[in-house]
Parts: structure tokens; C-alpha cells; sequence
């Protein structure tokens, strides 16, 4: 385990009978581990405030090809960062600096919601304003750049594109061993059609750190992106049984469900959109793939009724708008385009 946490680029052990200082009392945080037969139980503590923050357990086997310490590690790094983030909503913004800021953005950035990619674009802006050469805060407005135009929330996506590349390249300029850096880089390189470039970063970004769940998932876009459902498929499967809960589940059921329209699979296609928008119903967007998905799989109902839905949460939107948006490979994106259009989306 402790071989595992010291492969996470910000997490660093230290011996737990040395003196702390002052300071340290705020940004450390104990980790307690009892061994089970069959499962190691782990404790997150805050010894600052004296507070437990997280009590997770691991079964002591392997899993999809991943073994225990590795997904151990990744569940004590996201209790780590909801820590921090906790820490970082208290502190004023005005006198906050480039690190601090990039924590708050960094969910509102991975929400791939039209609202909160604003907020996370406002805050990371701040933080480049602080520290022009912050690696995650260029990775992150890439990524959110790029992510806009992929989902509609602007009306110039080429625009939105290059700001996106421009980001990006300069995140791994600064920081090219980053497993974050690097994955947020790659995602903005994929939806910038520079899939060679995006598929490089990210099998590094999977090597520099097996555990990161977004890297991996990252991955399996770029193949659907090259038109390689086959391969892609299976990457969001294993995310999906890895890392089940909360945001992991619905992004991952996405990639399930346009691996599935990539693979002329249309009805188990809808299936997973529907069971990604029944975990998040904020993510509006997914209904343009479902209702092209349902349409193609006669499910005309559900298509016109998921077209409206998308309608209301972008009401200028076309069918030619979405075509401009996405990367997909062409088959596969006129099939989408060409269930969109029957099931009523404006041409």
C-alpha cells in the first residue's frame, strides 16, 4: 500500500512518530489500517482537527487485473481531495492563491455540466491570473474548453478548440510526467482531433498511475474516437466495475453506451444512456446520443421525448450543430446525426 500512495504525484508518506510543526498540523492527514483475514479496513484521519474523514475497506484480492493497494490508494487519494476541496471552499477567494483556486474548479471542471464548466473556467482563469504557469490550471481550462465545444455550451466550437490545444500544450510543456496534467491534456487533444497526440499522453498518464480512474477512461474515448469500439468497450466496462459509484458510474456508462452505437448496438446502446441520465440527470446532454441511439433502435417514443429534453436545456441547438461538436468516427456519427434528424431535432 505504501509503494502504491507513493505513485500518486501530490501524496507523500512521512514517519508517523516525528514531530510536526505547527503548520503541518493543518495539511497532514494520519492513515490507519487493521488487517482482516480477508480485507484491510482504512481510516482517513484529519489530526489537526481531531476528525475522521473517510473509513473505506479493500478485499485483499485482485480485481479486473488491478490488485488491492492500487484501488486502496485510489479511494484514499479521493478522500484526500474532498478533503482539500472542503479546505479550499472555507478560504476566501480574494486571498486565495493559484492552488487553492484550482481545487475548487477542479469538480466543477469534471462535471461536464454547462453551469459549472463556467464556474470552473472563471476560477481557473483567476488562478492563471495568480500563476501563469500552473500545469493543472492550463490542463483543467483545456480540458473545460474543449469539453465545451464537444457538448454544445458555445456557439463557436473550432473557437473553443484552439483555446483548448493551447492549454494543453502548454500543461505538459510544464509539467510532462503529471498523470493529471496528462490526462486532462489528452482529453482536450482528443476532442481537438489530435487523437495520436491524445492517445500518447494517456497511455503515459495510465503508466505514471494504473489507479486514476479518468486516465484509463480517458483512453478508452481515444479508441472510440479512432474508431476501435471493440477495444474501448471493454476499458469502460472495467472503469465501470472499478470505480461504480458516484461521477465514475455515469461517465463510464457513457463511454459503455457510444461503444455500443459505435458497434451498430442500439438498443443496448440507449440502455446505458438512460441509466447514465438515471445516476445524473444534470448531464442534459447525454440525450443527444440517446435519442440518436433509441431512434435507430425504434424506440421512437423515448428518442422524441429525449430530443425535448435536450431542446430545453439547449434550445437553439441543430442537427448540424451537433455534427460540428462531436469527434466520432464518421460512421458512427452519421448514424447518431441521422437518429437525431427522425426523431425531430432540428436540421
Amino acid at each position: 500500500l505504501a509503494a502504491a500512495l507513493c505513485r500518486i504525484r501530490d501524496l507523500a508518506l512521512r514517519d508517523p512518530h516525528a514531530p510536526l510543526a505547527p503548520s503541518d498540523t493543518q495539511r497532514l492527514f494520519r492513515l490507519e489500517a487493521r488487517l482482516d483475514p480477508d480485507r484491510i479496513v482504512l481510516t482517513l484521519v484529519h489530526p489537526g482537527r481531531g476528525v475522521v474523514l473517510w473509513i473505506g475497506h479493500e478485499t485483499l484480492a485482485e480485481a479486473d487485473g488491478v490488485a488491492w493497494p492500487h484501488r486502496a490508494a485510489a479511494a484514499i487519494r479521493g478522500a484526500v481531495e474532498d478533503a482539500r476541496l472542503a479546505e479550499a471552499r472555507r478560504a476566501s477567494r480574494r486571498s486565495a492563491d493559484a492552488d487553492t483556486l484550482v481545487t475548487r474548479a477542479r469538480p466543477a471542471a469534471l462535471s461536464l455540466e454547462r453551469g459549472t464548466v463556467a464556474v470552473a473556467l472563471d476560477l481557473l482563469n483567476d488562478a492563471l491570473h495568480r500563476d501563469p504557469a500552473h500545469p493543472v490550471a492550463h490542463a483543467l481550462a483545456g480540458w473545460s474548453h474543449a469539453q465545451s465545444a464537444m457538448h454544445n455550451f458555445v456557439k463557436d466550437p473550432d473557437a473553443e478548440r484552439e483555446r483548448a490545444h493551447e492549454h494543453a500544450r502548454r500543461a505538459v510543456a510544464i509539467a510532462p510526467d503529471d498523470p493529471e496534467v496528462l490526462t486532462h491534456a489528452a482529453a482536450a487533444m482528443s476532442l481537438t482531433r489530435r487523437h495520436d497526440e491524445a492517445e500518447r499522453l494517456a497511455m503515459r498518464a495510465v503508466a505514471l498511475d494504473p489507479a486514476m480512474a479518468e486516465a484509463q477512461r480517458r483512453l478508452g474515448w481515444i479508441r472510440l474516437y479512432q474508431g476501435d469500439a471493440a477495444t474501448a468497450l471493454p476499458i469502460f466496462q472495467r472503469t465501470l466495475r472499478l470505480w461504480p459509484e458516484g461521477r465514475n458510474a455515469s461517465l463510464s456508462l457513457v463511454g459503455i453506451g457510444t461503444a455500443r452505437l459505435a458497434l451498430a448496438e442500439f438498443g443496448r446502446a440507449a440502455r446505458a444512456y438512460n441509466r447514465a441520465l438515471e445516476i445524473r440527470p444534470t448531464l442534459t446532454w447525454v440525450n443527444r446520443l440517446l435519442a440518436g441511439a433509441a431512434m435507430q433502435a425504434g424506440a421512437h417514443t423515448v428518442a422524441r421525448r429525449s430530443v425535448a429534453e435536450l431542446r430545453r436545456a439547449f434550445p437553439d441547438i441543430t442537427v448540424s450543430q451537433v455534427g460540428r461538436s462531436m469527434v466520432l468516427d464518421p460512421a458512427t456519427q452519421a448514424r447518431l446525426l441521422d437518429g437525431l434528424g427522425r426523431a425531430g431535432l432540428p436540421r
